[in-house]
């Protein structure tokens, strides 16, 4: 099979490009994501290009020229390129030229397609290059940029609202995430909505991360697929507290490997059956501190999903012990914007994987003669100066507790933001069993609430 001839872009519209990569990281985040090296005419284009990728990738911004020209300061070609780079003149509006490149990538798309089926074909493959044809024309046919970046309120109604009517009431529960807390779960119709996500606020010792782990084990039982980072702490130890979660066992018998004779077949069965539902929990654990960054989280996600298929809960313990790739200070300005960065990532990660995020941060120091007082709840004035980090979050949520409430294995979670839902007029009262590393006790609660 001969190759169809294929104009590769032309050198004045791939400055084109590299110059608005420069200027705007939307585009540039387009281009990043379809834009192969192989496409390219040469290798001042691909030298150019991977060095305007590595800076964002560890700046988290694309780089100017001059620093470009830094690193090949002694490449004339490269420097002749980032001249006609920076004196190159944009005459087309930003969606017009994302139109240019749509429609470069389908060819590019086709020519490849072409030449893996013709390799095929040669080998005797004819079946498989037939197969392949008819799998990837359809792909590139379908194929837009500028389709995902709007949408229509009024043209697209009907289109909309047959997708709504065709949903199963399946469908519909997996629009969403229960959070495994029965009066949560009632106000929010059903949990965390895919696509958004949930910060959870709490003193030192108040149960955060039990939290986090209560809401992963639950999901995972439910048929979910979970995937949990862990900034702190062996991965050992995160294991250790799942398993005590999901099979009522002790947190120090499960450590030990002692499972008591009355639970060896309900544990069995329990676990034969998430499995068969599809509930997994992923751990990846930093087994040094402040050794993850988002980035890296975003591309073992990637891995997740190849292996495992779509994910639907994402859980990070918690938003302090990562990072973004990018150089930060150490004035407080500095690690400010270090955790809006997390916590806009985290969110954009939802929507990205169409799932929901959830993460939990540590509250200022509050006196204990504050703490105490039944009535006090933390909000969103008690993150200090990182308020901001709260704006992408769809639901905030903080945990409440007295010495007395921590001795009697209770607490009150209250609701400072739901983004779609009325907020309770009080907080939600919740007993826990953290010797089994369960955060809440759904039968002793309602119990207990039965006799307020």
């Amino acid at each position: 099979m001969a190759s169809p001839e294929f104009k590769n872009l032309n050198e004045d519209f791939v400055a084109e490009l590299f110059n608005i990569s420069l200027s705007s990281i939307e585009s540039f985040e387009i281009f990043k994501q379809h834009l192969k090296f192989s496409y390219l005419q040469n290798d001042v284009q691909k030298k150019v290009w991977k060095a305007i990728c590595d800076n964002f990738d560890i700046f988290n911004k694309p780089p100017t020229v001059g620093v470009i020209g830094q690193l090949f300061n002694k490449d004339k070609d490269v420097f002749a390129f980032l001249s006609k780079i920076k004196n190159v003149k944009i005459t087309e509006k930003q969606d017009q030229i994302i139109l240019r490149f749509e429609e470069f990538v389908k060819n590019a798309a086709f020519v490849d397609m072409y030449n893996s089926a013709g390799d095929l074909f040669n080998k005797g493959s004819q079946n498989k290059a037939v197969q392949l044809l008819n799998e990837d024309s359809k792909k590139i046919h379908d194929f837009s940029i500028s389709d995902k970046t709007y949408t229509t309120v009024y043209d697209s109604f009907e289109r909309r609202n047959e997708e709504r009517k065709h949903k199963t009431s399946s469908d519909r529960l997996h629009d969403k995430v229960p959070f495994s807390i029965l009066q949560l779960d009632n106000d929010t119709k059903g949990g965390g909505l895919k696509g958004t996500s949930t910060l959870i606020l709490g003193r030192s010792g108040t149960g955060k991360s039990t939290l986090l782990k209560w809401i992963g084990a639950s999901a995972a039982r439910k048929g979910y697929k979970v995937v949990h980072f862990q900034g702190e702490g062996t991965g050992q130890e995160t294991l250790d507290l799942y398993d005590a979660c999901w099979t009522s066992v002790t947190v120090e018998n499960i450590a030990e490997g002692i499972i008591p004779n009355d639970l060896i077949n309900k544990i069995h069965q329990t676990r034969k059956n998430i499995l068969s539902t599809g509930g997994e929990v992923i751990v990846k654990s930093a087994e040094q501190f402040d050794a993850m960054t988002i980035n890296d989280n975003r591309d073992f996600l990637l891995e997740v999903k190849k292996k495992w298929g779509n994910i639907d809960l994402i859980i990070w313990d918690y938003l302090e012990l990562f990072t973004v790739k990018g150089q930060y200070g150490n004035a407080e300005s500095s690690e400010r914007r270090r955790r809006e960065d997390v916590a806009n990532k985290i969110t954009n990660i939802a929507t990205e994987f169409v799932c929901h995020t959830i993460t939990a941060t540590q509250s200022t120091d509050i006196h204990p003669d504050i703490y105490n007082n039944p009535e006090f709840v933390l909000t969103k004035s008690n993150i200090s100066e990182y308020k901001n980090c709260i704006k992408p979050f769809s639901y905030f949520l903080t945990i409440n507790q007295t010495d007395e409430e921590y001795n009697e294995g209770r607490c009150r979670l209250h609701v400072d933001k739901f983004r779609r839902f009325k907020k309770p007029s009080a907080p939600y009262r919740i007993w826990s069993s953290m010797d089994n590393g369960r955060f809440y006790d759904q039968m002793r609660t309602q119990i207990e609430l039965a006799n307020l």
